[in-house]
């Protein structure tokens, strides 16, 4: 169930006789909504940072979509779409050098 900030702000209870102070109850909502919040962004750029890392490990560096596309969800596909691309890298700069060499 994805449930967001807005939702549990949103979210309305049934009353009843011997139920919980409202007021009592929004106030707690919405402090967790904001703390919500603060994860989801919190977890979007530890995303960004791992995309970023991995980069600066594989001596890529990433154009801003590898960041949108890869920081949205963290992939096997991310890891296998870098490890292609330093693969065509080292592979070009080989044929390069033996240019070179020649």
């Amino acid at each position: 169930m994805n449930i967001s900030p807005l939702d549990i702000r949103k979210h309305e209870f049934k009353k009843s006789i011997r139920g919980f102070d409202p007021d009592e109850v929004v106030t707690f909502l919405d402090m967790i909504s904001i703390e919500f919040e603060n994860l989801i962004r919190e977890n979007s750029l530890m995303k960004e940072k791992i995309v970023a890392l991995k980069c600066e490990e594989w001596g890529i560096e990433p154009t801003p979509e590898d960041v949108k596309v890869y920081s949205g969800a963290i992939k096997p596909a991310f890891i296998n779409e870098f490890q292609r691309k330093v693969t065509i890298a080292v592979f070009g700069a080989a044929k390069a050098a033996g240019r070179m060499v020649a």
